[in-house]
């Protein structure tokens, strides 16, 4: 046993040392079960780097149960208790801190308790004037109240504050010269160290399961995360044995996942090259908040604008995709999203889950076969590129419902559906409509553009794929030779900020901006599905630009079905010669009557509300 422990807290230590967290936590763990106290600590540090900190704070539990302390074992244990919300824990904790030590938890556990409601924050306080004597800038919370209270306490803010995550960073680097260095560097020979590992490691799907099931015995109210914590252990060995083949699960631990729903929806939106999944999505939660103010919304996106959510009280996590890790393999970057796709699982349990993106990822679709009670939908868009790639068989089957938004033409996807899941059509999901719009003039007072200007708004995609200077330029330049006009330069929240030296040129860095298109006479566009579908929404006369390289949307079949109706002008070839004669011609107020008049032919209906109530029901 004492040999065991002493291999597995050398192996932790080298681990921590690489900054393999997740290796070197399961490695501290197994010391501590053969007997080696001291991975203990360094598996709690280990979560703390992964922000895992209910993981840790349960490890400090265990260390306090066998009368351990580990190293800076209060106030590590004081920053998991805050970041987990419990304020009250936090308090009683921090009496415990050697002042030597030098950190104060006080202004963090204050700046949290602005986060709850009136009733709560009194309650939290005079729990806390229970244990000790509580400060002025605790006690203050009394009487003084925020002028912003926030709906749901998910929402509040995120995991950990930023100035903490430095702090602990700090000290867990100081730990790396204690790490039993000199023993790990002569642990044994070459010959001797190959034999071993070998077999450790034919042991170590043993060994993880031995580990799962000591830590429920002594801990019992982890007994109904087994499954999750088995199949997610099982992903990452699979992955650490093999990190270069495609991410597999097929001879990995994999019980079925079951649990009891909660009042809780997942939404997972990709980030493509633009905003439409995102903002698809959005549009649906914002509508089941409506209808059920109580229910639980939680966002696990790649997308980076997740401020935004807190409009609608929900709870974000987020991974970057794959193109934002260097040298990081398709296998390697699917286990990543599975492990932390099966740690929202076990947090919020939720009761439906909806993917909105052109391609599932198969670390994705691998946890979701071993999902039991939870209905799940692919939102999938029409308008898809024939020459796509098809999908891998297998992917579709994983979700109960396919749900296909409208488009302005009819277009049979590949993979349309098989024979376990069932396609449900709906008209184009849009955020705004005429029920939440800002009435005309909104815009102008706000950027100071005169009522009997003509406004034209333009709008040409973040650049991810396309290069749009030379486009946009010309634009600009053709709206700007009319004395009459003035341009909304609507900027990408997801793009690069652009600055114009003009005093007829505004920028409108806001989302959505569709709620100011009451104010707009002619639009400049690209095709994208949502762009296209809020200027049918809201007869606005558009001069299109669709985007030809796009490899999975059809934006030039899109946009045609407009332009052969009149409504829109399509433009295909942007010279500077072109896009000024379409200019020219939309600034005649005739042709913009004659183009409102044709969307007539092409109503269109918000399918945002009929989607949520398929998800609510």
């Amino acid at each position: 046993m004492g040999r065991l422990g002493r291999y597995f807290r050398r192996r932790s230590s080298k681990k921590y040392n690489s900054k393999n967290w997740r290796s070197a936590s399961f490695n501290g763990r197994m010391a501590w079960i053969f007997g080696d106290s001291k991975g203990l600590d360094i598996s709690a540090r280990s979560k703390i780097r992964m922000e895992k900190h209910k993981d840790a704070l349960d490890i400090y539990d265990i260390a306090e149960s066998h009368g351990l302390r580990l190293r800076d074992h209060f106030v590590n244990k004081c920053r998991c208790q805050i970041s987990l919300d419990r304020l009250v824990d936090a308090f009683e904790t921090a009496q415990m801190i050697d002042p030597l030590q030098q950190y104060d938890p006080i202004p963090s556990i204050s700046k949290s308790l602005r986060g709850y409601k009136q009733a709560e924050r009194r309650d939290i306080v005079l729990d806390m004037m229970a244990i000790a004597e509580v400060p002025e800038e605790i006690t203050i919370h009394l009487s003084q109240w925020s002028k912003e209270a926030v709906a749901r306490r998910h929402a509040k803010r995120s995991p950990v504050e930023v100035d903490s995550i430095e702090e602990v960073d700090a000290e867990v680097a100081s730990l790396e010269p204690d790490l039993d260095t000199e023993d790990v560097e002569t642990e044994s020979t070459p010959q001797e160290n190959s034999t071993n590992s070998s077999a450790i490691l034919k042991e170590s799907a043993e060994y993880v399961l031995g580990s799962i099931l000591v830590d429920a015995y002594r801990k019992p109210s982890r007994i109904p995360s087994l499954p999750f914590r088995i199949l997610r252990e099982g992903l990452r060995l699979r992955s650490e044995r093999a990190p270069s083949r495609e991410f597999d699960t097929s001879e990995s631990l994999q019980p079925t996942i079951k649990y009891k729903p909660a009042n809780s929806i997942l939404f997972f939106p990709t980030n493509g090259v633009g905003f439409g999944h995102f903002a698809r999505c959005y549009a649906i939660a914002e509508r089941i908040r409506r209808e059920d103010p109580d229910v639980e919304l939680v966002f696990l996106t790649t997308m980076p604008t997740l401020h935004y959510l807190s409009d609608i009280g929900a709870l974000a996590y987020h991974l970057p995709g794959r193109y934002r890790y260097a040298d990081m393999s398709p296998a390697e970057w699917n286990s990543m999203f599975s492990d932390l796709f099966l740690s929202v699982l076990e947090q919020h349990r939720p009761k439906a889950f909806l993917f909105d993106g052109a391609y599932p990822y198969k670390g994705m679709t691998e946890v979701l076969k071993q999902l039991d009670g939870v209905s799940r939908y692919w939102l999938r868009r029409a308008g898809e590129n024939r020459s796509a790639k098809p999908l891998p068989e297998g992917r579709m089957s994983v979700f109960d419902f396919v749900v296909r938004p409208g488009d302005s033409v009819h277009v049979e996807a590949m993979n349309e559906v098989d024979s376990l899941t069932k396609l449900v059509r709906c008209d184009p999901i849009l955020l705004s409509d005429q029920h939440n719009i800002y009435p005309r003039g909104s815009l102008r007072k706000r950027l100071g553009i005169p009522e009997e200007a003509v406004l034209a708004y333009v709008q040409l995609g973040a650049g991810k794929i396309n290069e749009i200077s030379d486009e946009l330029s010309n634009s600009l330049d053709a709206i700007a030779s009319h004395p009459s006009a003035y341009v909304v330069y609507g900027e990408s929240v997801i793009g690069e900020r652009r600055v114009f030296d003009h005093p007829r040129i505004r920028t409108l860095r806001d989302f959505p901006n569709s709620r100011y298109f009451a104010d707009v006479d002619f639009a400049i566009l690209a095709g994208g599905y949502n762009s296209y579908h809020e200027a049918v929404q809201f007869s606005i006369p558009t001069i299109m630009f669709p985007n030809l390289k796009t490899k999975r949307d059809d934006q030039s079949a899109r946009v045609q079905a407009a332009g052969d109706l009149g409504c829109m002008i399509v433009l295909k070839d942007r010279t500077k010669k072109s896009i000024t004669a379409a200019v020219d011609r939309i600034m005649d107020q005739q042709v913009r009557n004659d183009m409102r008049s044709s969307f007539e032919k092409m109503e269109v209906r918000n399918g945002a509300q009929s989607v949520a109530d398929l998800i609510r029901g």
